[in-house]
């Protein structure tokens, strides 16, 4: 996953949590150095020892925290669904105006992760786009941020009662979209739309 999702030179942001303590761990460090067989080991010992896994979506600013304005670069457009997956699926399936996902991550039984693989996004842009999409197929509102992580696949998810070993699905993983591979971008919203024209 590391090595699809991101370009080789990126730095990104490792996140870590349990929930027994509350207690969490931050590293920001080049995914090469992600690779590594130390690091992936030192993950290892944290996940079997009920630590939770995530990633940043995006590429971090080399050495800065994981936060908006430490976004490099937007590698991703990205919901959350956190009850009907299958049924998002089904409804992205429907929207023309939407290219088919470059892979989904299996979070939880029921949740996804659902990421597009894109270049020449600005964090304005991308964040617009999340937010109309989490409004318009009704996924978490507020997993909209370009600075937003994922769950990296491989590792057990310990957040629920039944530890789930979180996977991912590789759909179209080789195709980076660009912005005008979202016609959605140029299509006004419901909401935007809603009121216009004569009274009913």
């Amino acid at each position: 996953f590391l090595r699809t999702a991101y370009n080789a030179a990126d730095w990104i942001a490792v996140f870590l949590k349990t929930y027994r303590t509350g207690d969490v761990a931050q590293r920001v460090m080049p995914v090469s150095a992600v690779l590594s067989q130390h690091f992936q080991a030192w993950l290892r010992h944290r996940n079997a020892n009920g630590w939770n896994v995530y990633v940043s979506v995006n590429a971090v600013v080399p050495g800065r925290s994981r936060t908006r304005r430490s976004i490099a670069a937007v590698r991703h457009v990205f919901v959350e669904e956190d009850n009907d997956g299958p049924g998002l699926l089904a409804a992205l399936t429907t929207r023309p105006d939407l290219p088919p996902p470059s892979y989904v991550l299996h979070s939880s039984p029921g949740r996804l992760h659902v990421l597009w693989r894109t270049g020449h996004f600005d964090r304005g842009d991308v964040e617009a786009l999340q937010k109309r999409l989490a409004r318009e197929v009704d996924t978490d509102s507020a997993a909209t941020s370009c600075a937003q992580t994922t769950r990296l696949p491989g590792f057990v998810n310990h957040k629920h009662e039944r530890p789930w070993l979180v996977r991912v699905e590789y759909l179209r993983p080789a195709i980076v979209l660009a912005p005008a591979d979202f016609p959605v971008l140029t299509r006004p919203s419901s909401s935007e739309t809603r009121g216009a024209g004569p009274d009913r």
